[in-house]
């Protein structure tokens, strides 16, 4: 079988990448994209490696053909299950995913991407998974109950923020929450907008 050149199948993710955060493409259609790219690259393929990733955190395992609703979650052998003694991105018990920072300022912050509470923010960190206390993922905050307790740094932010894989997580969570709360009045026009990644 031919598989792309890598030079291809990178532009082909960068593409599917930039396509997905200015909005013209759904995550319904990334991972569409992201299918079929694992399908044409060679498994050595460094962007083989990232499109099965990325599926991963829809429950896909790399195994068969097809990857339908009813198939996603169910299979323990999962890579993201592969993942998770690294850290970053787990399985609940319930099926859905939760963040855990590596970075040294946010790394007692858990984010849960099936999170019915909207507040402090969506997502919202928990501290060390537990209900209170909890991080407003784009000011800073940290709240107990509806008080502010104390705010992380600016740089701490910039950098959960910097980090792609927790974009791709918030952007999960946020369009699940869009879902489930069609009409829920949100603080900002475009909550898929996310904050620009910057220097600290």
């Amino acid at each position: 079988m031919e598989y792309l050149e890598q030079r291809a199948s990178l532009l082909y993710f960068k593409l599917t990448k930039h396509s997905y955060y200015l909005g013209v493409l759904s995550w319904v259609h990334v991972q569409d994209r992201m299918f079929s790219l694992i399908q044409m690259c060679e498994p050595e393929d460094p962007t083989y490696k990232a499109a099965n990733r990325l599926l991963s955190l829809e429950g896909y395992d790399g195994e068969g053909e097809s990857w339908e609703e009813s198939e996603r979650n169910n299979n323990p052998g999962s890579l993201a299950e592969e993942r998770s003694p690294k850290g970053r991105i787990q399985r609940d018990d319930d099926g859905f995913y939760h963040f855990l920072s590596r970075h040294s300022k946010t790394k007692d912050w858990e984010f849960h991407q099936a999170d019915a509470d909207f507040f402090p923010s969506v997502p919202h960190g928990h501290y060390k998974g537990r209900k209170q206390p909890k991080l407003d993922a784009y000011l800073g905050w940290i709240y107990k109950g509806s008080t502010q307790d104390g705010r992380l740094s600016r740089d701490a932010i910039v950098e959960l923020w910097n980090d792609e894989a927790f974009r791709m997580f918030a952007k999960t969570s946020i369009s699940w929450f869009m879902e489930q709360n069609p009409n829920f009045n949100w603080r900002v026009t475009d909550p898929m907008l996310l904050p620009k990644m910057r220097r600290y």
